[in-house]
């Protein structure tokens, strides 16, 4: 692969990387390729010849490992990790190179689709099972005649595509392409909803599409995710099945859940760029259109759910904010979430009978909190709160995910008063929090602190207030603040086991003080001595080794003789703890 004379890869070449991406990793190992380069784990990616790539990744072993990548021939990439490649080592190193060169690092994650859709020319074998990731990059291939040819699957083949029928469809804006992929995916009605039908819906949607432009197109390929993923997350109803057990998702559903949101997400990631004058115009309707489906499946979204409603914030954020700027889309949107909320009323009261429909649900809580999100981002945070505190009442208080999609939208403003403010005001909806939403929530804190010093005094006051459910965080921070005495008492108070903790941070509190540890090994060893058995003794016995070291360090040792002395003649009884005491050659 020759280079520029400035040091970029030119156009032809970087194609021939994406086409080999595609054709030689499969969708897991992209998957994992694509979080190892988000996560930072190319320490170091080097070009000693400008045919030759060098990396080292950053993998589950203590070294780093090494990653040799042959530009002008990428069939003899190496890796020294014990997978066979093309592993996920070699995926990272590939994008971080596309972002060193400023290509798009979403086109090698997507490449699997890119081959799909390369597969419609009539030269080219047909690609595997759709993968399911992003669909859509900048670079897009001719269509050709083969696109409406035929693929078997388990459901049988797929019906011919009518080019009238599908050209109507993709002029009639995003209730033409669902109703569309509603008719091309109904072979598969009757399939379990798992990986396999997530693949083959997928396929076949992607087949009935007829040529767009640039960014109509990358919609198309975000709808797609999401009419399967809505497929996905629809209960099966069988044919004299109980409806308790017919309703409910299924493991394998489940597992194909996860898979399509993380391709919705990068779906949601991958957005149009550079696009202006006439085709930004034409694409606006669809972008507005495509807000309202959001819309109407967040706000019917039930609350142990979040797929739609993190959907529509990173639709929000990803693609209507750069193409919306200002406030007047949010005002707006407003006002369709209030006028949402009266048409779910008059059709719940009216039991959808006036439209022959079922009755048009839409969730409370869904409603308040993206209520809030909106009047947050317009910054007029009394409001936002009032819906909030409306919507997330205890006992069921305020989910993770939209704690985190509000305080971020906070937290970017860069006023540390205005974070604190919040985080004080979410204290009443975390009280039955998990402690995974607190480790979250006291993150938060630390980057008001960071914004406003004086947020610190007020973070240890509700880390106190949130006990005991903010344990974890709480240990943490009194630590790292080297509030060592405090951290003890807190210990001893818990009956904490001191051969829980790391050596290491028993060793920095020995530096600070270590008298600090004499109460903590004490109890635990009175502890072990109870419970009269062989492992708690030689528990007991470690622990008493330690301390006669620190006794040797504080320059008491008539103490700790005193102490092993009496502690022995205490406990003469018990033989099995005397022998212990012996082969530590702590008695004779």
């Amino acid at each position: 692969m020759t280079m520029k004379p400035d040091g970029l890869i030119r156009d032809a070449e970087w194609n021939r990387l994406v086409q080999y991406t595609g054709s030689q990793f499969d969708e897991v190992t992209l998957s994992r390729g694509f979080l190892y380069f988000k996560q930072g784990r190319v320490e170091r990616l080097e070009m000693p010849e400008p045919e030759l790539v060098e990396a080292s990744v950053k993998g589950s072993a203590a070294d780093p490992y090494k990653v040799k990548i042959p530009l002008d021939t990428l069939s003899l990439a190496s890796c020294t990790c014990p997978v066979d490649v093309p592993c996920k080592h070699i995926a990272a190193a590939l994008m971080k190179l596309a972002e060193t060169q400023g290509r798009s690092v979403n086109s090698l994650a997507n490449a699997k689709a890119k081959q799909m859709l390369a597969s419609t020319l009539p030269s080219v074998k047909p690609a595997p099972p759709l993968i399911r990731r992003g669909l859509f990059a900048e670079e897009r291939r001719a269509e050709g005649p083969s696109m409406s040819q035929e693929r078997t699957s388990s459901a049988g083949p797929a019906a011919p595509a009518d080019r009238t029928t599908n050209r109507d469809a993709m002029d009639s804006g995003i209730a033409g392409w669902h109703a569309l992929f509603q008719q091309v995916t109904a072979p598969l009605d009757r399939e379990v909803r798992n990986s396999t039908y997530a693949d083959q819906a997928l396929e076949r949607i992607l087949q009935a599409k007829r040529k767009l432009s640039r960014g109509a197109e990358q919609l198309y390929g975000l709808h797609a995710h999401l009419f399967v993923q809505r497929s996905l997350l629809q209960p099966v109803k069988i044919p004299g099945a109980a409806a308790a057990y017919s309703s409910h998702l299924g493991y394998f559903t489940h597992l194909a859940v996860g898979e399509m949101d993380k391709a919705v997400l990068l779906s949601l990631e991958d957005v149009p760029s550079g696009i202006t004058g006439e085709e930004q115009e034409k694409l606006q309707p669809l972008l507005l259109q495509t807000l309202d489906w959001l819309r109407r499946e967040m706000l019917a979204e039930p609350r142990e759910r979040y797929y739609f409603s993190h959907y529509y914030y990173r639709y929000w954020k990803q693609w209507l904010m750069p193409f919306f700027p200002g406030t007047e889309r949010l005002r707006e949107e407003l006002a369709k979430l209030d006028a949402g909320e009266a048409a779910g009323q008059a059709s719940v009261k009216s039991g959808g009978a006036a439209a022959q429909l079922p009755p048009r649900v839409v969730q409370p809580y869904a409603l308040g909190v993206s209520r809030a999100w909106l009047l947050a981002l317009l910054g007029e945070d009394e409001l936002a709160w009032e819906r909030l505190r409306t919507a997330s009442s205890p006992p069921s208080g305020l989910r993770q995910e939209d704690q985190s999609a509000l305080l971020d939208i906070v937290q970017q403003s860069g006023s540390g008063a205005r974070l604190t403010s919040w985080l004080m005001r979410l204290v009443p909806l975390l009280k039955n929090s998990r402690t995974s939403q607190l480790e979250s929530y006291f993150g938060y804190w630390e980057a008001a602190a960071a914004l406003d010093p004086s947020a610190g005094t007020l973070m240890w006051r509700i880390l106190e207030e949130l006990l005991p459910a903010a344990q974890r965080f709480y240990e943490r921070k009194l630590f790292e603040h080297g509030r060592f005495r405090e951290w003890m008492d807190y210990q001893l108070s818990a009956g904490a086991e001191p051969l829980d903790f790391k050596v290491k941070e028993l060793q920095m509190i020995e530096k600070a003080d270590p008298r600090l540890l004499l109460p903590f090994y004490h109890q635990a060893v009175e502890r072990y001595v109870t419970h009269k058995n062989r492992d708690s003794y030689k528990k007991a016995v470690k622990l008493l080794k330690r301390l006669a070291k620190l006794y040797a360090k504080l320059k008491q040792s008539e103490r700790w003789e005193l102490f092993i002395t009496a502690f022995a003649v205490r406990h003469s009884r018990l033989r099995a703890l005397q022998e212990e005491l012996r082969k530590g050659k702590l008695i004779s």
